[in-house]
């Protein structure tokens, strides 16, 4: 057995999604969300399930994705994986998004955020009863400085892609990684089959292939932003320059 459940969150979480794989003997959780509220009502998804969770695995390291975590951890022994970057830039960036959005969410905003205690590389697996997640870093690019995605074999195969691939919004590009979110969009593309399930971290999961990520990648969204790119240029130093291939 095995099914994913979803967790879809309201506007005050931001519409973020956290997934529960359930299996015949446990479960895993995919991501976390933003606010107490949010967090509560996944750890009552988790209990009535009535099974124990055995691990939990982070795609990237947005507060929306991880700081509910600290609301419905069972034990502190409970493996919480996530590549280096990820676990990196947890520690790196909890106290600035606190101070920025605390006074925002006040009394939603959880106050302490639990770290990976298991950090694994790139290509490794965790295996959960027989059921086989490897992981693909994939570094900065998108909306996040760190991401990785967690590849499930089956049938059908599922990628947990986390902010990398949107349904229904745009990515956010405003930090200027827009080539790097490209070099990963067609990164991992490789990796994938048509008929994947693209689970993500904000709308419906759909297979690649009815997806418009197959559209996008072979050049529609990036021929559409070769303009931006290049209009950013001016404004770029070498250094920056240099970093997006320029």
């Amino acid at each position: 057995m095995l099914e994913v459940h979803v967790h879809s969150s309201q506007e005050a979480g931001i519409f973020a999604n956290a997934y529960i794989v359930e299996t015949d003997r446990s479960l895993i959780s995919i991501d976390a969300t933003l606010t107490v509220d949010e967090a509560r009502g996944f750890r009552d998804r988790l209990a009535n399930l009535r099974k124990p969770l055995k691990a939990v695995l982070i795609t990237h390291a947005h507060p929306d994705h991880v700081a509910g975590i600290t609301e419905w951890l069972p034990s502190n022994d409970t493996p919480i994986y996530a590549v280096r970057k990820v676990e990196q830039l947890m520690k790196a960036t909890e106290e600035q998004k606190r101070a920025q959005w605390g006074p925002v969410f006040k009394d939603q905003w959880i106050a302490r955020w639990i770290y990976p205690n298991q950090i694994v590389k790139h290509g490794e697996s965790v295996n959960v009863d027989d059921h086989v997640f490897r992981v693909a870093d994939t570094g900065a690019g998108g909306d996040c400085d760190a991401n990785s995605v967690w590849i499930l074999k089956g049938n059908p195969e599922r990628a947990f892609v986390g902010d990398l691939i949107f349904n229904g919004t745009h990515s956010y590009l405003a930090d200027g990684h827009i080539q790097a979110w490209l070099n990963n969009l067609r990164y991992i593309r490789s990796l994938l089959t048509d008929n994947t399930l693209c689970i993500r971290a904000t709308g419906s999961p759909a297979t690649w292939r009815s997806s418009n990520c197959k559209k996008d990648i072979c050049g529609s969204t990036a021929g559409r932003l070769r303009p931006l790119l290049a209009a950013n240029l001016l404004s770029m130093n070498r250094k920056q320059k240099n970093w997006c291939g320029a």
